[in-house]
């Protein structure tokens, strides 16, 4: 389910929720509240490129293809 946030109009309180997006359209329609748009967070992010991700088994299959794949071919392993 998606994650939303929203602000009382009134109060000026925030809360955060995990909810349908029916709930949210409920939610919205009562009038008491709006949503907040965020940023996304939460996510990870490293330094290995796709390749090393891919594994030796990949870097296997890339290799198998040059072979087989004649002259003149630009695969690089």
């Amino acid at each position: 389910m998606p994650i939303y946030t929203f602000k009382n109009k009134a109060t000026g309180e925030e809360v955060t929720e995990m909810i349908s997006m029916a709930k949210r359209e409920e939610k919205l329609a009562t009038g008491e509240w709006e949503q907040v748009i965020t940023g996304i967070s939460g996510f990870i992010s490293d330094s290995k490129s796709p390749m090393t991700r891919a594994g030796t088994e990949w870097k296997d299959k890339l290799k198998e293809i040059k072979k087989n794949s004649g002259r003149g071919n630009t695969i690089n392993v």
